[in-house]
């Protein structure tokens, strides 16, 4: 299956809450499991995400998963991507990663240098408000 067709039906079904969807839930987690199927799924995700919700909604799914199941090396390939794209930058704001995550110190760097001051880091983990 295609990633266009994977990412729109994802997205879908966030949108719509529709059953005949759900199954796209399950197929995303499983290409995450590979990190650069996962990292292209997502990036397109990201691409497609309309408005700040839906950001926040892909930055809680694949984008923490590729960062607590691949770590560093997925930290640096976010990092990558958020040098070109305000939506990776603001999908990272999202995530939720603490110090125990292989990936915490290269994505607090990321936080800091994109959004200083922002982050409450005595609570580690804490997220912005608002992706």
């Amino acid at each position: 299956m295609s990633p266009d067709v994977l990412a729109a039906a994802y997205l879908k079904q966030y949108r719509t809450g529709a059953d005949e969807d759900s199954w796209a839930f399950e197929e995303v987690l499983e290409v995450c499991g590979e990190l650069q199927a996962g990292l292209a799924l997502t990036l397109r995700l990201l691409e497609l995400a309309a408005d700040d919700t839906e950001l926040a909604y892909v930055a809680a799914g694949p984008v923490e998963d590729l960062l607590k199941w691949h770590g560093k090396a997925a930290a640096a390939a976010f990092e990558k991507a958020a040098a070109q794209s305000e939506k990776v930058r603001r999908a990272l704001s999202a995530v939720w990663l603490n110090q125990g995550h292989e990936a915490f110190a290269q994505w607090k760097r990321l936080m800091d240098m994109y959004y200083p001051g922002e982050f409450n880091w005595r609570s580690a983990g804490s997220r912005r408000t608002e992706p």
